[in-house]
């Protein structure tokens, strides 16, 4: 596939943001189980789990703090790659 440096029409811009933030989410979301469950897992110094149960505010806020600055910063990428790779 080459690149498409032909001018984009509006539907075509909101079709490639469009696709971008579903994108972003979804890598977003994938990235951010797999680092909690990792972090839930290695349990340091016991904060996600201990012998009374899970410690669900810690392990929300790690899925959080993965998800807020990974997902906008691949919608935003894979958005101008659908732009740019666009079919002619």
């Amino acid at each position: 596939m080459a690149l498409n440096f032909r001018k984009p029409r509006a539907a075509e811009i909101v079709q490639c943001l469009v696709r971008g933030a579903i994108f972003g989410v979804i890598v977003g979301v994938l990235l951010a189980a797999i680092a909690t469950g990792y972090d839930w897992h290695l349990n340091p110094s016991g904060i996600f789990h201990d012998a009374a149960g899970n410690h669900w505010d810690i392990i929300f806020d790690t899925a959080i703090s993965w998800f807020l600055p990974v997902a906008p910063v691949v919608a935003i990428f894979a958005a101008l790659a659908f732009l740019l790779f666009r079919p002619k």
